[in-house]
């Protein structure tokens, strides 16, 4: 998918940013202690110090950790102005699509990695049948027993531009988090103008653009912590949300 172009823009997606990695327990030979390593990019390191002189805790094994930062690619690492680790990004969206924006799938798979059901939009999904040996169309909806009892995932990927880098790169977050989709989501839904995202919103000759946070939570009854992203549309002023006249050129709110 990330090789493939982002229609609305003709701009082709120039790389993935995650927002965890994989971890693993182990000593680190320069704090002298031993830590959490994480793996943001090829090698192992300590997130204290980050040196990569560690050495692994018999036993230890690797489990994916979120991380309260963007892990940004190493050849835009720090550009722009930004910060080398940083958890929020201005952005915006690569499209006015809601569906070509955030496009997100569901599936469930059996034993051996074997694809039970699949969706692409979360209404309609090919089932396995057993007995036939077939794959059939069924409804899929938020009430399906497999959607409710998480044993069908989702996935979304995010696609949008970050204009402190460049106009001219779609970049994107890939994500498995039924919370992250539905922020992304929902966002993007209320601050759409006739079913089109507002991608920018502009006063004389300031722009305001989208936010993308992480935030970080606990997980129930333990002190893990995962990573979750939060979008949050440009800036309007109060005073004028609710005589707001604005004419959409170009997906870009123009207040007057």
């Amino acid at each position: 998918m990330l090789n493939q172009y982002v229609e609305d823009t003709n701009t082709p997606v120039r790389g993935k940013i995650n927002i965890g990695c994989d971890s693993r327990r182990a000593k680190c030979n320069t704090c002298k202690r031993e830590v959490l390593s994480i793996k943001p990019y090829d090698t192992y390191i300590c997130p204290e110090c980050e040196k990569a002189d560690i050495a692994f805790l018999p036993d230890s094994k690797s489990s994916l950790i979120g991380l309260p930062y963007f892990i940004m690619p190493h050849e835009v690492k720090g550009q722009g102005g930004l910060p080398e680790k940083l958890s929020e990004l201005t952005i915006i969206p690569a499209s006015q699509s809601i569906e070509k924006t955030m496009p997100t799938s569901f599936a469930r798979y059996a034993s051996q990695g074997v694809r039970y059901c699949s969706s692409l939009d979360g209404k309609k999904a090919l089932r396995y049948d057993k007995n036939t040996r077939t794959e059939k169309e069924f409804t899929c909806s938020d009430q399906c027993k497999e959607r409710l009892d998480k044993s069908c995932k989702p996935t979304g990927t995010f696609y949008f531009i970050i204009p402190a880098l460049d106009m001219n790169s779609v970049w994107a977050i890939s994500t498995s988090s039924d919370q992250s989709i539905r922020n992304v989501i929902s966002a993007l839904t209320k601050f759409s103008n006739e079913g089109k995202i507002i991608r920018a919103v502009r006063k004389g000759d300031n722009f305001s653009f989208w936010k993308l946070r992480i935030i970080q939570k606990k997980r129930k009854g333990t002190q893990k912590l995962y990573s979750i992203v939060q979008l949050f549309p440009p800036q309007v002023p109060f005073d004028v949300m609710n005589q707001l006249q604005i004419s959409q050129i170009n997906s870009c709110l123009q207040l007057t």
